[in-house]
């Protein structure tokens, strides 16, 4: 048996949070279009497709999907489809003292095709985040942002190096000497697993 993801814990630490866990929920209480499978997007577009929950982290099973208006069968059960947002990937950390303060934020870069597979991670300045006051007893909370918009909301600190600059190394890749091992496979549906990074 294997540790348990870092979503996981938080999921039995924060029972009271089990809503902020579900994607679509979250999508749908900020504004965005969005639905479940058997649901037809109104507009054809590229639309972000992924489980409704994913508690082996790792962006596992995300894509992104041309759907056509008014087809309710491109999207599997399980899974959801959202507004596709273009803009720079941001997770940041922010720990509550009468309102959300940054701890730490880091830009990604990632697989144009592959939504998982990032190929670093640098330090930036974290957004402002605003609201979000009835989490507060959670004290710390890692949210992901594309552009502007929020698009994950974890219970958690970031699992990541804090360093300035980052590079995760895949089992498809050499291993450098100066690799730090931290193995991920989110609970083995990760294709390709990472072994580790390379911090700078």
């Amino acid at each position: 048996m294997s540790t348990p993801e870092p979503d996981a814990l938080a999921w039995e630490k924060y029972p009271q949070f089990h809503q902020w866990f579900n994607k679509l929920y979250l999508s749908e209480r900020l504004g965005y279009k969005c639905g479940p499978c058997g649901l037809a997007p109104s507009e054809s577009g590229w639309y972000c497709v992924r489980p409704v929950m994913n508690l082996a982290g790792m962006g596992v099973g995300a894509r992104k999907q041309w759907i056509n208006a008014g087809d309710n069968r491109s999207v599997e059960p399980g899974y959801f489809w959202c507004e596709w947002f273009d803009g720079r990937q941001i997770s940041a950390t922010y720990r509550w003292r009468s309102g959300w303060i940054p701890i730490s934020a880091f830009e990604g870069v990632r697989d144009v095709e592959n939504l998982s597979r990032f190929s670093y991670w640098m330090r930036t300045e974290a957004p402002i985040l605003r609201g979000f006051e009835e989490l507060h007893s959670a004290e710390v909370l890692n949210v992901e942002f594309i552009g502007d918009r929020i698009v994950e909301i974890h219970f958690r600190e970031s699992p990541d190096p804090d360093a300035d600059l980052f590079i995760p190394i895949w089992a498809d890749m050499d291993v450098p000497d100066d690799m730090i091992p931290s193995f991920e496979d989110a609970d083995g549906y990760l294709p390709v697993p990472r072994l580790g990074f390379v911090v700078k």
